[in-house]
């Protein structure tokens, strides 16, 4: 096999993995483009609260393929395609007086403690984990409202 250098990247999702991931691929110094791809408007993953969502219908049985289609693949790659008004399930299982229910350590990335107490509002994880993009200057491999298929 011949010599192939990967410098280009993608993280998909802007929760903790993705914070943690894209931090961690820097650090390495050895990548030319680092890409974070999130569903929503946000980092934050599971944490973060939507007031209002909008739930789909689900019929009893329902496929995952059949509540959130894909999106079709384009014939030629890569390419950057028009926004699309279809539909896709981003929706968290927060809810208003959610907080979390472990110890602080279990939440906490290990060189930026989660310096709270247990039993916190549920935008204090989400808090922390958009945080820790600014932290790592990694804000700026966001790509946020884009979806990957």
């Amino acid at each position: 096999m011949g010599d192939f250098e990967i410098k280009s990247v993608a993280v998909v999702g802007a929760g903790a993995a993705g914070a943690a991931t894209a931090a961690a691929l820097k650090a390495e110094n050895y990548f030319d483009r680092i890409r974070v791809f999130e569903r929503r408007e946000t980092p934050g993953g599971t944490w973060i609260y939507d007031a209002e969502p909008h739930v789909a219908p689900v019929q009893p049985g329902s496929l995952p393929a059949d509540i959130d289609k894909p999106l079709s693949i384009p014939n030629t790659l890569p390419t950057t395609a028009p926004p699309n008004d279809q539909e896709r399930y981003a929706h968290t299982p927060i809810y208003q007086n959610l907080t979390t229910n472990v110890p602080d350590i279990a939440m906490s990335f290990s060189d930026s403690p989660f310096s709270y107490e247990p039993f916190v509002p549920h935008y204090v994880p989400w808090q922390y984990i958009e945080n820790y993009f600014s932290i790592h200057k990694t804000d700026e491999f966001l790509f946020l409202n884009t979806t990957v298929e």
